[in-house]
């Protein structure tokens, strides 16, 4: 009876979804600071314009000018990307939270939103969603 027991709560955790996975919001929180840091360089670079969407944190679709060094500043400006690390550049994983959702990326007010275990953002379980400044 035991083995079965055993044998049963493995089958169940090998079934479950990652939203019930142990460390879904530390893998959120994680990826949340990965994507202000590439946002905060992206700021730094475009004179504080917040990027569209977060693709433009890989690619220049903004049509920014081209990376140059600011003979009096000595800042860079422009498009010097790609913003998220190499790693992530064939990978979309990048964009989504711990739970296996897109995280909810506003340039408006500068926020990044994870939806929670539910994966649903705002409603019932609301108390489990978590927004990012950047």
């Amino acid at each position: 009876m035991m083995v079965f027991a055993s044998w049963s709560m493995a089958a169940i955790w090998t079934t479950l979804s990652p939203s019930f996975r142990v460390g879904s919001e530390d893998l959120s929180q994680k990826r949340a600071s990965v994507i202000k840091a590439a946002v905060t360089r992206y700021r730094s670079h475009s004179g504080g314009v917040w990027p569209i969407t977060l693709d433009a944190l890989r690619t220049n679709t903004a049509g920014l000018a081209a990376c140059a060094v600011n003979a009096t500043t000595r800042a860079l400006g422009g498009w010097c990307g790609p913003y998220i690390d190499l790693i992530f550049q064939n990978d979309t994983s990048w964009k989504l939270d711990g739970y296996g959702t897109a995280f909810v990326y506003s340039s408006g007010s500068g926020t990044l939103q994870s939806c929670g275990r539910d994966r649903v953002c705002g409603g019932g379980g609301a108390s489990d969603d978590w927004t990012f400044t950047l």
